[in-house]
């Protein structure tokens, strides 16, 4: 029998069985290399790519899947890493035609934070991994000024500590909120209305609005507007004021050199995503706060955002 799972934390810590992982590829990496970090043990990978049984990946070895067989009369773990998990469930349905297995799949397959949808995303299920190794006490309110800090939050496993949860607010705005954050989020939002939308994010022409004293912000993944105040003010009473973080991005509009230069000079943590285009600017400290994520590495990752990035290191880094 074949049972697919999308419960990382439940596959792990509570059910039992050798573990596999399905997928020396990328993803496969990169679980391994947090595994390996956290000393959680397993028992190799399946590939049906591979020429040769035995061969070694990040310090376990790659089987075929026909290796399964072996275990017929044990129960089995098996995260299926790629992207493309249908035909590898597939094969596994083939293999337990022949061998009548006892196997749990964990399926990275879970609701996008801005629409409900289900769909592959590798970094919810590292956001397990990564949370076990964030330093105690980086528990951050992630402000940004698109759907970024949502998307964040996933990729560590993290209840929401932040209102700027599937939100737009202009480059502009944005930065008004950086210099007076405590001004601005802990106005009340007035004067409820609809405008064209910064960026088409739900296929519709404009968003719902609100306004935040002199700043405007729109919510494009919501359909009734007065629901927005109350999910806004349970959010923001999350906000843990000596954590922020700040993330900003052009993909809501493009951004002036001088606000660049501006942003690169907070004080508090801050990491600028270009979506659009490369740019050439210096910050002031020398750290690596800018991450250049042409093809949306971040918005739409299929990825590891490890790949283009170390998020949770630059998460770690002065804690």
């Amino acid at each position: 029998m074949i049972s697919i799972t999308h419960n990382t934390k439940d596959f792990f810590e509570n059910k039992t069985g050798r573990l596999f992982l399905y997928g020396a590829g990328n993803a496969g990496y990169w679980i391994s290399d947090y595994m390996n970090r956290l000393s959680m043990a397993f028992d190799g990978f399946f590939d049906r790519d591979i020429k040769f049984d035995g061969l070694s990946y990040n310090g376990h070895f790659v089987w075929k899947p026909e290796k399964i067989k072996e275990y017929q009369e044990e129960s089995l773990r098996v995260v299926v890493t790629p992207k493309c998990y249908q035909s590898i469930l597939y094969d596994l349905l083939e293999l337990d035609g022949k061998y009548r297995l006892n196997v749990l799949c964990l399926v990275p397959v879970y609701p996008r934070i801005t629409t409900g949808r289900q769909e592959y995303d590798i970094n919810v299920l590292l956001g397990y991994f990564r949370r076990k190794l964030l330093k105690a006490g980086t528990m951050p309110t992630i402000l940004s000024n698109n759907c970024n800090a949502g998307r964040m939050y996933n990729w560590l496993d993290m209840p929401l500590l932040s209102p700027t949860i599937n939100t737009g607010i202009s480059p502009g705005d944005f930065m008004k909120i950086c210099r007076s954050p405590r001004r601005y989020l802990s106005a009340e939002l007035t004067k409820p209305g609809y405008a064209k939308a910064l960026y088409d994010a739900a296929g519709r022409n404009g968003a719902i609005t609100y306004q935040l004293e002199d700043i405007t912000v729109y919510f494009p993944h919501e359909e009734d507007a007065s629901v927005i105040p109350g999910k806004w003010n349970l959010l923001k009473s999350n906000i843990q004021w000596d954590n922020l973080v700040f993330v900003l991005t052009d993909r809501v509009m493009p951004l002036s050199n001088d606000m660049i230069r501006e942003f690169s000079g907070l004080k508090e943590k801050h990491l600028l995503v270009m979506d659009r285009e490369k740019v050439c600017f210096y910050t002031n400290d020398g750290k690596e706060n800018m991450l250049v994520s042409t093809g949306s590495a971040i918005f739409f990752a299929k990825d590891a955002i490890e790949n283009y990035f170390d998020f949770l290191g630059w998460l770690n880094e002065g804690t």
